[in-house]
């Protein structure tokens, strides 16, 4: 189980974050949602929502999705072994009023509704995700038999979902809480049925955001007992995508300001690119544009994104000591030391806009990108911005010799 979860997230991170031609055009995506039709029960919603995945992030890798399903045809009788073997009628470890998920690797603490950390008083963190030690209640097995019966022959979407009910039962057996509340599961196809078996058991199943999204068909049909977003055109961006779930607007901490404040000409830099997962052709595009900036004196840096961005291909184009390592300085940090903060469709053109800063859309390195923006409900691009073209072409008179971006680093 471990080695497919570990195949599984590479290459599912590089469909969904890599761009490019493994992803099902925007139009293209809309239309197969319409075509798919409305779900009659919460089964149908879950498996629709598979097939909207699917399709959308592995549009030209169809032999991709055949190994899952060869892989998955053998493990599944084998997990689904072992889950017998195990007591399901496991005591109650330490109750808790409510299960946070809260993983090392992204953590929530700037994410997280401060509303659930005063509703919640008992509260159990889940650091890491182990499907080794989970088992399968009664409730989780009620469920999996009825996809059993309707879906037999789709090997991964049952293990798929036969591994998330098993982690779920495990959290609402050994902690009886009153939710379950996890982030960064919007592309999760399960989502429908681990909130059937949380509200079966009498807890909820409730999500918040992680990050600025664009509509997406793998975000559809999507359904939890409460859903916290950052703004009501998210919602309404859900409800476009026929996903079953009442909202509640927050504001994160990251969206409260998290630079401090620096006048223009204290800054250390021109212009700072926040790259995620590019490709090489926007990369260099973007370095030509940087290019300008660099031949008139002033300073620049890039900022890789930890995980999704190819470091040394950036840094083969920008130069090592142009590429800002993200281990050493915060993103606070990297916000407040730049005049203008430049990117395509990052979360972070959100955390400088609310900390006051200048920021920039990218509508150079990836043309067709940009122009779907408006269209897939882009935050940013309702902001006051200026486009990468358009600071390409500004007078850049005014910041020589007047700014920090010429004077040596620190």
């Amino acid at each position: 189980m471990n080695v497919l979860k570990k195949i599984y997230k590479r290459f599912a991170t590089q469909a969904i974050h890599g761009g490019g031609k493994d992803r099902m055009p925007f139009g293209e995506q809309m239309a197969f949602l319409r075509a798919v039709g409305t779900p009659g029960d919460d089964y149908e919603r879950s498996y629709l929502k598979y097939k909207c995945f699917t399709a959308a992030c592995y549009y030209h890798r169809g032999r991709l999705l055949f190994l899952y399903n060869l892989a998955a045809m053998f493990a599944l009788p084998v997990y689904r072994l072992k889950l017998r073997r195990l007591n399901r009628a496991n005591p109650v470890k330490d109750q808790a009023d409510a299960v946070i998920e809260n993983v090392p690797r992204l953590p929530n603490t700037d994410v997280i509704p401060r509303e659930l950390l005063t509703q919640y008083e008992r509260k159990r963190e889940i650091h890491s995700i182990s499907y080794g030690n989970a088992h399968l209640n009664d409730q989780g097995e009620a469920i999996y038999r009825e996809v059993r019966r309707r879906y037999f022959g789709h090997f991964y979407f049952r293990l798929m979902v036969l591994l998330k009910l098993a982690q779920f039962s495990v959290y609402l057996d050994s902690y009886r809480p009153k939710a379950v509340c996890f982030y960064s599961v919007e592309r999760e196809f399960e989502s429908p049925l681990q909130t059937m078996l949380c509200e079966a058991m009498g807890a909820r199943y409730i999500a918040f955001m992680h990050g600025d999204y664009l509509k997406s068909l793998d975000f559809a049909f999507q359904k939890y007992s409460l859903y916290y977003v950052w703004d009501q055109a998210y919602a309404d961006m859900f409800d476009e995508l026929q996903c079953d779930f009442p909202t509640r607007v927050y504001r994160p901490a990251k969206l409260t300001g998290i630079a401090g404040k620096k006048e223009d000409e204290d800054c250390g830099y021109f212009a700072t690119y926040y790259f995620s997962a590019e490709s090489e052709i926007q990369v260099a595009r973007v370095q030509k544009v940087f290019a300008r900036f660099e031949a008139e004196g002033l300073r620049i840096k890039v900022r890789p994104h930890p995980r999704f961005s190819d470091i040394p291909m950036i840094q083969r184009f920008f130069g090592a000591e142009n590429v800002e390592d993200v281990h050493e300085w915060s993103l606070a940090d990297s916000i407040a030391d730049s005049i203008f903060i430049v990117g395509l469709n990052t979360t972070v053109l959100s955390e400088a806009f609310f900390s006051g800063k200048k920021i920039v859309i990218d509508d150079v390195s990836a043309p067709a990108v940009y122009a779907e923006l408006d269209e897939r409900g882009y935050v940013s691009i309702k902001r006051e911005h200026l486009l990468l073209s358009e600071l390409q072409d500004m007078d850049l008179s005014p910041f020589t010799g007047r700014c920090r971006c010429e004077r040596e680093a620190r």
